[in-house]
């Protein structure tokens, strides 16, 4: 709510939200159905026309403002929507210039004061920080296969009986040296 105006009073009301599908459209604030019009109790309905056609099944934002000159001055101001509403009390109306309030609560990943979304890679404490190509983690001008001399692969998981010694490994049938046993001949 912004106090556009102390005399006459004037409102600004603005509300956002998130409709269940895409396609809704005319959102608007009315007051028309406001039980005690002559209080200072300002009661507004957040509304908007339904899809026509097909909509897809997304959140979607959606807002509406209207500029309100209120006969009775302006305690607090309702706004209610199909699930939920929200007041402001009089003391909380900005001024023309004012900046809104910070929000409350913090999606996760805004938790420090720093940039809210980071991309992958870029969580270090440094803002100059870039996403890197897997395996450019450490600068360097090599290109792929020129990083050293070449390393032997390194099983991750062991075949049973080659846990004590890795340089052992499982012998294909036939492989296994000398035979074990006398095959039998006619």
């Amino acid at each position: 709510m912004i106090k556009v105006s102390e005399s006459p009073l004037t409102l600004s009301i603005q509300a956002e939200g998130l409709a269940a599908t895409s396609g809704w459209t005319n959102p608007r604030l009315d007051n028309s159905a406001d039980p005690n019009p002559d209080d200072s109790i300002l009661e507004f309905n957040f509304d908007a026309d339904r899809p026509s056609g097909i909509s897809l099944p997304q959140l979607t934002p959606i807002m509406a403002t209207v500029d309100f000159e209120p006969s009775n001055g302006a305690d607090a101001v309702i706004v209610s929507a199909r699930i939920n509403s929200i007041t402001v009390h009089a003391g909380e109306f900005l001024n023309p210039g004012d900046s809104p309030a910070q929000p409350t609560t913090l999606a996760f990943g805004e938790e420090d004061p720093g940039p809210t979304t980071r991309a992958l890679g870029e969580e270090g404490p440094s803002p100059d920080f870039t996403t890197q190509a897997f395996g450019e983690e450490e600068p360097s001008s090599r290109a792929l296969g020129e990083e050293g001399p070449p390393q032997p692969p390194q099983p991750t998981t062991y075949a049973f009986g080659e846990e004590e010694d890795p340089r052992v490994t499982t012998l294909a049938l036939g492989e296994e040296g000398e035979p074990t046993s006398a095959a039998w001949r006619k």
